[in-house]
């Protein structure tokens, strides 16, 4: 499993969201990343009725799961949000 993007791959998944306009309803499972300037990836790890927990796929990466509100998810700090999708982390 990767723990974090390519250059290429971060390139692909900003242009996906934001020249393509890709839609994401996130759910338990998805990877994303962010607009910063990183490699970094995530993962939603588990979800309940009101929450989404996520985590940094790099295990080096000490961290608990973070917890964040559904209805905020992609709103706010969430709108830096970047999906990535099965087929980028399988390039």
């Amino acid at each position: 499993m990767k723990t974090e993007l390519t250059i290429e791959q971060k390139l692909e998944v900003v242009s996906l969201k934001h020249y393509h306009f890709l839609e994401w309803k996130p759910k338990k499972g998805d990877y994303y990343t962010t607009s910063r300037n990183d490699m970094q990836l995530y993962q939603i790890v588990d979800e309940d009725d009101d929450f989404f927990y996520t985590n940094f796929c790099d295990k080096s990466i000490v961290a608990e799961n973070a917890k964040w509100p559904k209805e905020s998810f992609l709103k706010d700090f969430g709108e830096r949000r970047v999906y990535v999708p099965n087929f980028i982390l399988n390039q």
